[in-house]
């Protein structure tokens, strides 16, 4: 399951829309489980990698 950033970038849009001006940059080294992305400096966003470990 791989996502795109505009995947991403729709769902913090809707659901956190204060902070939809934030850049979105993936994390290179994520793990087995996740896949990590920065959202602006202060945050990080983990996803599922499979649906197995959603």
């Amino acid at each position: 399951m791989e996502l795109e950033l505009h995947t991403i970038q729709t769902i913090i849009s809707q659901q956190f829309p204060q902070y939809a001006h934030l850049e979105i940059r993936k994390v290179d080294k994520s793990g087995h489980d996740n896949r990590t992305f920065h959202l602006g400096y202060d945050f990080s966003l983990r996803f599922p990698s499979a649906i197995e470990y959603s």
